[in-house]
């Protein structure tokens, strides 16, 4: 769109609108399918004019927009409306259910095909969310047309997220689309995306949701899963939409260094050496290195100690800055006792394994790498910060209600561990010289 005024010399300028409107909504209708479109968090990136337009007229022209999200089905015009219904398709959540719906039957038949394939949905179990709301597995079917060759049938698991009273897509992506896909992630290694979200609101409004995050070109499954939906008896999937909020951004870190996002192995060791820092904090906050009786006693000696008057002062506040929160060294102890009870192999020796990764960790986060640069020490250095990967991933997935004897059962399973296993044990002997599990 333009805006013209007159310059001192009385020539006519023509230009964009200084300010187009930002984050507006867009509904329309096409002449194909979707038919019914709508575009959310719009913003005009660009406007070209076409040809020109007296003052006080506009000029047709071409408009390039931003959008944050296309709904198609319908034309929705409030990006906060709320939805009670949202199905997702997340890569690797098939798998998780390791089902295939399918069941096979091997008769002597008429027609001289001795197989018959029946399409088989188990009944559908829905478990209540913590903060409301209901999860249940959707199972879905896609089959084509039969013909001389036979026909071709395709299976799918969504996650179906039931909301009382609803909430809006922003709300849905965050509390739960997003939380799932870093649990596959996580779960199997590799990037699990988004590949779908559809929504709905009674049984008048259904859209199909696509936007940032969401990348319905994603593969159905991808990498290995350590876990499936057989192999625990809680409900991981409840549990870890539970603790979502409190774990945050634990969770989010650790699948973006799964998914291959951390581009040096540097990098990645401080990234993880931090995490487990904010993932011991998320888990205990405000755990007291000192008592009030303790803090209270050593100021009454400062203050009593002939020092000069600014020691006392920093003395002072070092008491107040250090009360809470333990050392570096106990959080990562704290944190690794249990994976090394679970999975032994993958701590090795808990106090030698702790100063490994705190000697890492200070190295790092001083500056102090010129040793890494020798491909020994570099290879020490990838080891080390695959076991602390893991170490991460199980001490996850034990406080969201995996069992110890459920998480040791599938690391034995695991060739993705055993693989990153066999390395930190041939660099770190020390540490894992006496592990014989």
């Amino acid at each position: 769109m333009m805006e013209y005024h007159k310059a001192p010399n009385g020539m006519i300028i023509g230009q964009p609108r200084a300010s187009e409107p930002a984050g507006f909504t867009v509904i329309g209708s096409l002449a194909m399918t979707p038919r019914l479109v709508s575009l959310w968090g719009t913003d005009i990136v660009r406007t070209t004019r076409v040809d020109f337009a007296a003052p006080g007229e506009l000029a047709s022209g071409n408009q390039e927009m931003r959008v944050r999200w296309c709904l198609t089905g319908d034309a929705l015009r409030d990006p906060g409306m709320l939805f009670d219904t949202a199905y997702l398709d997340i890569t690797n959540l098939h798998d998780w259910t390791a089902n295939s719906y399918f069941t096979r039957t091997i008769s002597n038949s008429h027609n001289g095909m001795p197989q018959t394939w029946t399409l088989d949905f188990p009944e559908r179990e829905s478990i209540a969310l913590r903060d409301g709301g209901e999860l249940s597995l959707s199972a879905h079917a896609r089959t084509s047309a039969p013909s001389i060759g036979g026909f071709d049938a395709q299976t799918n698991t969504k996650a179906k997220i039931v909301l009382q009273p609803g909430a809006p897509l922003e709300t849905i992506m965050t509390e739960f689309a997003t939380p799932l896909e870093s649990l596959m992630t996580i779960l199997s290694g590799k990037r699990s995306p988004i590949r779908g979200v559809q929504l709905r609101k009674g049984e008048e409004t259904a859209v199909d949701a696509y936007g940032i995050g969401v990348d319905a070109s994603a593969p159905q499954s991808s990498g290995e899963l350590l876990l499936r939906k057989g192999d625990v008896e809680q409900s991981l999937l409840v549990n870890w939409l539970g603790e979502a909020d409190l774990l945050s951004p634990v969770p989010q870190i650790l699948a973006s260094v799964w998914a291959g996002s951390i581009p040096t192995a540097e990098t990645e060791s401080l990234t993880l050496a931090t995490t487990t820092e904010a993932l011991h904090e998320l888990l205990y906050p405000k755990e007291e290195r000192f008592t009030a009786e303790e803090i209270q006693e050593s100021k009454t000696a400062i203050e009593a100690a002939e020092m000069p008057p600014k020691i006392k002062q920093s003395l002072t506040g070092a008491l107040n800055n250090y009360r809470y929160g333990k050392p570096y060294k106990q959080r990562v102890e704290v944190l690794a006792e249990p994976v090394a009870k679970a999975v032994p192999s993958c701590i090795g020796d808990l106090s030698k394994w702790r100063n490994a990764v705190v000697d890492a960790r200070h190295r790092l986060a001083h500056g102090a790498t010129g040793a890494i640069g020798e491909p020994e020490e570099f290879f020490r250095l990838v080891a080390l910060t695959r076991s602390l990967r893991w170490m991460l991933t199980f001490r996850l997935l034990l406080h969201c209600g995996v069992s110890a004897e459920e998480l040791g059962a599938a690391a034995a399973r695991s060739d993705r561990y055993r693989k990153d296993r066999r390395k930190w044990e041939h660099f770190w002997t020390k540490i894992y010289a006496t592990e014989t599990e």
